[in-house]
Order: C-alpha cells, then sequence, then structure tokens
C-alpha cells in the first residue's frame, strides 16, 4: 500500500508551474554517465544496477495527485507495487542526440508514474558504453543525480570493493531494445555552451579568489555570472535567482533522493556593478536567507518580469565526485529546455568550467544568448584572475 504525504511546498509549486507550461518537457532532468575505458559491465549488470538504485529510493517512484480539496498529495509506492522495471537499450551506432530526443518524448505523467526512466547504450560485443536518466524535476535534483551514480557505481564496483550487502534485488528488469528513430524531433529552446579549458585549475583560483573577498566560491562565481548578465540586459539590470538545497534545513539526509529546492530571488544586479560587488551582494543575502531560515520555512520565490530588471536564474554545478567512481564519469548534460526565462550556470569538472546559457523564445534571439555566454565566460576568467593575484600575493 502506498505512503501518502503532503505534498511540499517546493513540489507544489512545480507541480503548479507545469499545469500552464506550454512546452512539452520543460521539466525534465537528464542525467547520462559513460562507462570508462576499460570497464567489462555487461548491459544486464548496468540495468540491473541501476533498476536497484531506483528501487531502494522510494522518492523514484513517487506519483501525485490532487484530492477533492485540491491539497497536492505525494504517494509513495513500494518497488513491488509500482510499474515493473524497465530499461531501454538503445543501439551502439545511434548518437547522444538520437538518444536524447527519443528520452525527452517519453510519458511522465504524474498522477501515475512513472516519473524515473531508465536508458542505456551498448556496443557490439553487449558491453554498456553510456547509461541515461530521465526524470521529472518534481522527484529529481542535481544531488539526486550525484546520488543515483554513486551508488550505481557502487552496485557495479561489487564486494570485492568493499561493497558487501550491496547486491541486486532478487528481480531483474527487463531491457527493451529500441530499433527505429521513431521519436519526434525534440522541441527546443535556446541554448549556447562555451568551455573554459584547465578546469580544476581555474576553479582554484576563483576560490582563492573568493576567500581573498571574505565570500563563499558560490557567491563568488553567481556574482560575476550576474555581473555578465546585467552588463548583457535589456533594461541594463537582472534580478537574480538560485536555487537553495534544502536538505540541510530540514533535517532531510543528504541520501535522499527527491525534489528538495527552492529558488529564491538574492539580489538586484544593475549594469555599473562590478563582479565582486555583485559576488559580495549575493553572499550577503544568501546568508541572510538562511539564517532567516532557521527560523521559518523557505518559501519558493517566483519569476516576477518587469518588476525593476530582467529575471535570471544562475546555477553551479561540480560533478568533480565522478573521481571517486570506479566505473562511471558523469558527463555534463542538459535538455536544451528552459524551465526559467534566462538561466545562466556553471559546470566544473576535472578539465574545464561548462558555461551554459539557456533562454526560453522570445527572451533573446540566437546571437544574444552567444553574446551573454561570451560576457559570462569572460567575466569568469576575471573571477579566476583575482585568484591568481592572490595566490602571487601569498608567494614569499
Amino acid at each position: 500500500m502506498a505512503m501518502v504525504l503532503p505534498a511540499t511546498a517546493a513540489e507544489f509549486g512545480l507541480w503548479y508551474q507545469e499545469q500552464g507550461a506550454e512546452l512539452r518537457g520543460r521539466y525534465l532532468c537528464l542525467a547520462a554517465a559513460e562507462l570508462r575505458p576499460g570497464s567489462q559491465v555487461s548491459l544486464r549488470d548496468a540495468a540491473s544496477a541501476m533498476t536497484a538504485v531506483r528501487a531502494c529510493h522510494p522518492e523514484a517512484l513517487a506519483r501525485f495527485a490532487v484530492d477533492e480539496q485540491g491539497i497536492l498529495h505525494k504517494f509513495l509506492e513500494s518497488p513491488a507495487a509500482s510499474l515493473p522495471a524497465e530499461v531501454l537499450a538503445f543501439p551502439a551506432e545511434w548518437r547522444r542526440t538520437d538518444v536524447v530526443s527519443h528520452l525527452a518524448g517519453l510519458p511522465t505523467p504524474l498522477a501515475t508514474g512513472p516519473l524515473v526512466h531508465l536508458a542505456a547504450q551498448a556496443d557490439d560485443r553487449g558491453n554498456a558504453t553510456r547509461l541515461f536518466v530521465l526524470a521529472h524535476h518534481i522527484v529529481w535534483d542535481a544531488h539526486s543525480e550525484e546520488i543515483f551514480w554513486t551508488e550505481v557505481d557502487r552496485r557495479l564496483t561489487g564486494p570485492g570493493a568493499g561493497d558487501a550487502g550491496h547486491h541486486h534485488p532478487g528481480f531483474g528488469p527487463s531491457v527493451h531494445r529500441i530499433a527505429t528513430r521513431d521519436h519526434a524531433p525534440l522541441v527546443t529552446d535556446l541554448q549556447r555552451h562555451l568551455a573554459i579549458s584547465n578546469g580544476d585549475r581555474v576553479w582554484e583560483r576563483v576560490a582563492a579568489a573568493a576567500r581573498r573577498a571574505g565570500v563563499t566560491p558560490f557567491a563568488w562565481t553567481v556574482g560575476h555570472l550576474a555581473a555578465a548578465a546585467a552588463a548583457w540586459s535589456e533594461p541594463a539590470t537582472v534580478m537574480a535567482y538560485i536555487d537553495v538545497d534544502l536538505r540541510p534545513l530540514a533535517g532531510t539526509s543528504q541520501d535522499t533522493m527527491g525534489f528538495h529546492l527552492s529558488q529564491l530571488e538574492i539580489a538586484t544586479v544593475d549594469r555599473n556593478t562590478s563582479g565582486p560587488a555583485a559576488a559580495a551582494a549575493v553572499h550577503t543575502a544568501v546568508m541572510r536567507r538562511l539564517a532567516a531560515a532557521m527560523r521559518q520555512e523557505i518559501r519558493p520565490g517566483s519569476e516576477a518580469a518587469g518588476h525593476g530588471g530582467h529575471p535570471c536564474k544562475f546555477y553551479f554545478r561540480d560533478i568533480r565526485y565522478r573521481r571517486r567512481l570506479h566505473h562511471l564519469r558523469p558527463v555534463d548534460i542538459r535538455l536544451p529546455v528552459a524551465r526559467n526565462q534566462l538561466s545562466v550556470g556553471v559546470t566544473v569538472t576535472d578539465t574545464s568550467f561548462e558555461v551554459t546559457v539557456t533562454a526560453r523564445h522570445g527572451t533573446a534571439d540566437s546571437t544574444g544568448i552567444a553574446r551573454l555566454a561570451q560576457l559570462a565566460r569572460q567575466h569568469l576568467i576575471s573571477a579566476a584572475a583575482h585568484g591568481e593575484r592572490a595566490a602571487s600575493d601569498a608567494a614569499p
């Protein structure tokens, strides 16, 4: 029998936004991981490991429905009562864009599920080469992705690497092989990627500059991104939004999957604001909001266009945890669909800083998005340059 819980304010906000979404797939998340060179993992073992991890997290099996009073509830199903486990297997010759287009077309009905789909690609010998997860955002966030790949890798590594007791469940998944490209073309928003090489070294410089300025590396990064957006924006002001992970504030275990984020408006940045000044404003606002959260629940903030500036969402992801994984190497992959009117984010990997700008149609054209991506990249290089000066000042 399913456990019934009231939906959180964050979950209700996401559910409510989806009701008016004009683009299908607006609130889907995509995650992918490649098998490291030399890893010999069969498609069956990879599918079994992914299915086992999903079964261990009730949140990944959840569904959502509104009762007669209009209250949204979350139903947590047991693995035995949930839909049969199925993993899609794509041909080796399919390009990643073909796989992504097919996955993005899968249904994720909130009332019935499934809200998490699993998939893989294998080579001609039957060994897995790439693993994929498509999930509805209401049961998935960036930390859920880290949890998922870490646990899948642990199961693939096996008891020999200190994983005793983490055996696959007694039931195996059904592997459904996809043979034809019969998916609809992927409908996309505008998106631009740029990279800064030497990710680890750049991040060390950014962190050093943040320490020198007395702010967190997150605030330093977001502040410089906000300054870039303000230099680009018309009107020449942006309202900066971020997501806050509510797990520590709510006492929720860090091993819990699901949607545990709250969107907050944290600062207004205009064109004359420097990166360091914007970072200081972001740092102060975040500290103030977190202090207030100790006394009362954080309520998600909705974007408000036209009230003093251009709303823009900023995010930061660090996927260097993949160093700890034996078989898997998570990759930076995002559906080209904008949940916010405009978002600017950074993903730090072992080798690069990945800058991604995504915008809904009508917010800007492709030329404007390319220019914003270039400005964001330039401001991040400037943010790292402050770290170079800090290292130089500390040298004997």
